[in-house]
């Protein structure tokens, strides 16, 4: 190639790269120094000729409306970790989605429900507990913050069993008697069962601010083990247990009377001797004894009596002629002064 041609060619290739030494130094659109537009008119334009984005204002709306917890009522006592929360949440006009229930426990938040339902109960489930008292509230929160809180509701997390001891009667104790009182002590306010198996029965009541309790418990023969059981209001619950042995409490009645008496001596005086004891061969005073001397034929003759401290009583009767077709017939009837009773005949033979 000649040198005239070569030279040519430099001069196009020099041409080219002050073109796009140029082109890099002024891009597109930007203004220079010294050019007509952006000094003259102070503007700044926007990157490839684009207008810059506003940036919309903050939505600082409050929640209006003012939930309430529904239950559990203050002052509910519960043994578990956890409750369950019912919230009435009235109307409010800003939208779901912009909304949290949240549930504040001594002014801190614990549970919270995202887009709870309006005018209409909500239930917000697992809301954990402290040991001892905690203050719930609950609060909607917006775009801006909190709304009003609701009223206070207290609920005590007791993990304790109640105390409890019977008292009385021992164990191990014995009677004689249909019935005995058990007493006995716990904590007030707490719902006291008493079973007895053995007569099928069972009772409860609550234990008054003195925390002392009583209760008259039916006994059924032999042994019968009374089972106390005291439950607080958190639904924790504590056992005690007594034996008590019920004997026999029916009197043990031996009559004494003639066995046989000639009708030929008849009319005669008869001494009727009874002796009461108890199953232990204790004797009986004050026991009541009812007499009944007759039969078909026979004049009837009654008589009523207490034992003395011998446990004994003793009947003196004229014993009259008639009834030649039937023997007459002595029957006894004992109260002992437990109530119990116990009733035996004998007859005398007539011949």
């Amino acid at each position: 190639m000649s040198r005239a041609r070569w030279g040519g060619v430099i001069l196009v290739i020099g041409a080219l790269l002050g073109a796009i030494t140029l082109a890099v130094l002024s891009p597109g659109g930007v203004d220079e120094p010294g050019l007509p537009g952006a000094a003259a008119t102070g503007a700044t334009p926007a990157a490839h000729g684009t207008p810059a984005a506003q940036a919309s204002p903050s939505d600082d709306r409050l929640p209006t409306a003012q939930p309430q917890i529904t239950s559990p009522k203050t002052g509910w006592v519960i043994g578990e970790w956890y409750v369950d929360l019912n919230v009435a949440v009235p109307e409010e006009p800003l939208p779901r989605r912009l909304l949290s229930l949240l549930i504040l426990q001594d002014g801190q938040e614990v549970k919270s429900l995202s887009r709870p339902r309006r005018d209409g109960d909500v239930t917000v489930n697992d809301v954990p507990l402290l040991e001892g008292t905690n203050t719930l509230t609950a609060v909607l929160r917006g775009p801006g913050g909190l709304g009003p809180e609701s009223d206070p509701v207290t609920v005590t997390q007791d993990r304790d069993a109640p105390v409890l001891k019977v008292t009385g009667p021992k164990d191990g104790a014995s009677t004689f008697d249909s019935e005995i009182v058990l007493s006995g002590t716990s904590e007030a306010g707490a719902t006291v069962m008493v079973t007895n198996a053995a007569k099928g029965w069972d009772s409860s009541l609550v234990v008054g601010p003195s925390g002392t309790f009583e209760v008259v418990v039916p006994l059924a023969l032999g042994k019968n083990r009374i089972v106390a059981s005291s439950t607080d209001r958190a639904g924790m619950e504590r056992k005690d247990t007594v034996s008590v042995q019920r004997k026999d409490g029916r009197p043990v009645v031996k009559i004494s009377a003639p066995k046989r008496v000639s009708r030929g001596s008849l009319p005669k005086d008869v001494r009727i001797v009874v002796d009461v004891s108890d199953v232990d061969g204790k004797k009986i005073e004050a026991a009541t004894v009812s007499y009944s001397l007759g039969g078909p034929g026979w004049t009837a003759e009654d008589y009523v009596d207490e034992t003395d401290a011998s446990g004994r009583s003793v009947w003196r009767v004229e014993l009259s002629a008639g009834g030649s077709q039937s023997d007459p017939l002595v029957s006894v009837e004992v109260i002992a002064p437990n109530r119990e009773r116990r009733e035996v005949y004998q007859e005398i033979d007539i011949s």
